[in-house]
Protein backbone atom coordinates (compact mmCIF):
# COMPACT_ATOMS: atom_id res chain seq x y z
CA UNK A 1 0.00 0.00 0.00
CA UNK A 2 0.97 3.72 -1.07
CA UNK A 3 -0.39 6.66 0.48
CA UNK A 4 0.72 10.08 -0.51
CA UNK A 5 -1.35 13.00 -0.28
CA UNK A 6 -4.28 11.31 1.45
CA UNK A 7 -4.18 9.02 -1.60
CA UNK A 8 -4.07 5.42 -1.28
CA UNK A 9 -2.94 2.64 -3.43
CA UNK A 10 -3.63 -1.08 -2.55
CA UNK A 11 -3.47 -4.39 -4.40
CA UNK A 12 -6.66 -5.74 -4.88
CA UNK A 13 -7.14 -8.46 -2.29
CA UNK A 14 -4.45 -7.53 0.08
CA UNK A 15 -4.64 -7.13 3.71
CA UNK A 16 -3.66 -3.56 4.73
CA UNK A 17 -3.86 -1.72 7.76
CA UNK A 18 -4.48 2.64 7.73
CA UNK A 19 -3.26 4.38 10.76
CA UNK A 20 -5.35 6.84 12.19
CA UNK A 21 -3.70 9.50 14.71
CA UNK A 22 -6.29 11.39 16.51
CA UNK A 23 -4.87 14.49 18.23
CA UNK A 24 -6.01 17.66 19.91
CA UNK A 25 -5.63 20.62 18.28
CA UNK A 26 -4.45 22.89 20.88
CA UNK A 27 -1.70 21.19 22.34
CA UNK A 28 -1.00 18.60 19.06
CA UNK A 29 -1.57 15.27 22.36
CA UNK A 30 -2.15 12.12 21.62
CA UNK A 31 -7.00 12.66 21.81
CA UNK A 32 -8.22 9.12 22.94
CA UNK A 33 -11.46 7.89 20.91
CA UNK A 34 -14.41 7.98 23.32
CA UNK A 35 -16.35 5.13 24.37
CA UNK A 36 -19.48 6.59 22.22
CA UNK A 37 -17.27 7.41 18.89
CA UNK A 38 -16.87 5.12 16.25
CA UNK A 39 -14.55 5.52 13.03
CA UNK A 40 -15.92 5.53 9.55
CA UNK A 41 -14.29 4.96 6.08
CA UNK A 42 -16.53 4.91 3.31
CA UNK A 43 -15.71 4.09 -0.30
CA UNK A 44 -17.56 5.18 -3.61
CA UNK A 45 -16.45 5.11 -7.15
CA UNK A 46 -17.54 8.93 -7.02
CA UNK A 47 -19.03 11.52 -4.33
CA UNK A 48 -22.41 11.48 -6.33
CA UNK A 49 -22.54 7.60 -6.28
CA UNK A 50 -24.66 5.91 -3.96
CA UNK A 51 -23.31 2.46 -4.50
CA UNK A 52 -21.16 2.24 -1.02
CA UNK A 53 -17.75 -0.34 -2.14
CA UNK A 54 -16.44 -0.85 0.81
CA UNK A 55 -17.27 0.14 4.64
CA UNK A 56 -15.56 -0.16 7.53
CA UNK A 57 -16.44 0.74 11.30
CA UNK A 58 -14.05 0.90 14.16
CA UNK A 59 -15.42 1.80 17.57
CA UNK A 60 -11.91 0.86 19.51
CA UNK A 61 -8.85 2.73 19.68
CA UNK A 62 -4.99 0.09 19.04
CA UNK A 63 -3.90 2.81 21.83
CA UNK A 64 -4.57 6.37 22.94
CA UNK A 65 -4.19 8.46 19.96
CA UNK A 66 -4.13 5.60 17.53
CA UNK A 67 -7.06 3.74 15.55
CA UNK A 68 -6.38 1.15 13.02
CA UNK A 69 -8.19 0.23 10.10
CA UNK A 70 -8.01 -3.09 9.13
CA UNK A 71 -8.68 -3.94 5.24
CA UNK A 72 -8.91 -7.88 4.75
CA UNK A 73 -9.00 -9.40 1.24
CA UNK A 74 -12.06 -9.87 1.11
CA UNK A 75 -12.84 -6.43 1.47
CA UNK A 76 -11.26 -5.87 -1.97
CA UNK A 77 -11.11 -9.25 -3.80
CA UNK A 78 -14.30 -8.99 -5.96
CA UNK A 79 -13.80 -5.19 -6.55
CA UNK A 80 -13.24 -3.93 -10.11
CA UNK A 81 -9.80 -2.20 -10.29
CA UNK A 82 -9.46 1.54 -10.47
CA UNK A 83 -10.00 5.25 -8.83
CA UNK A 84 -12.38 5.60 -6.20
CA UNK A 85 -13.26 8.45 -3.82
CA UNK A 86 -13.30 8.07 0.00
CA UNK A 87 -13.66 9.98 3.04
CA UNK A 88 -12.87 9.15 7.28
CA UNK A 89 -15.07 10.63 9.90
CA UNK A 90 -15.59 10.13 13.53
CA UNK A 91 -19.26 9.82 14.58
CA UNK A 92 -20.34 10.41 18.23
CA UNK A 93 -23.83 8.99 18.66
CA UNK A 94 -25.98 10.08 16.51
CA UNK A 95 -25.73 14.11 16.60
CA UNK A 96 -22.36 14.86 16.30
CA UNK A 97 -19.84 14.22 12.99
CA UNK A 98 -16.27 15.15 12.13
CA UNK A 99 -14.42 14.33 8.90
CA UNK A 100 -10.79 13.79 9.46
CA UNK A 101 -10.32 13.09 5.73
CA UNK A 102 -12.68 14.37 2.89
CA UNK A 103 -13.20 13.46 -0.15
CA UNK A 104 -11.98 16.64 -1.93
CA UNK A 105 -9.65 19.77 -0.23
CA UNK A 106 -10.03 22.41 -2.45
CA UNK A 107 -7.93 24.76 -1.11
CA UNK A 108 -4.77 21.82 -1.76
CA UNK A 109 -6.55 20.62 -5.12
CA UNK A 110 -6.52 17.31 -4.97
CA UNK A 111 -9.10 14.00 -4.00
CA UNK A 112 -8.78 11.68 -1.22
CA UNK A 113 -8.51 8.50 -3.82
CA UNK A 114 -8.46 4.73 -3.28
CA UNK A 115 -6.87 2.98 -5.94
CA UNK A 116 -6.96 -0.56 -6.39
CA UNK A 117 -3.78 -1.64 -8.68
CA UNK A 118 -3.81 -5.35 -10.43
CA UNK A 119 -2.17 -8.40 -8.52
CA UNK A 120 -1.18 -11.59 -10.31
CA UNK A 121 -1.02 -14.40 -8.05
CA UNK A 122 -4.98 -15.15 -6.66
Amino acid sequence: MFITNSQISMYRGDSETIKINLTNKADGSARPLESDESIYMTVRKTTESDEVVLSKIVTKQDSPGVVLINLKPEDTANLPLGDYIYDIRIKRGTTWVKTIIGAEDPLRGWRAKFKLLSEVTK
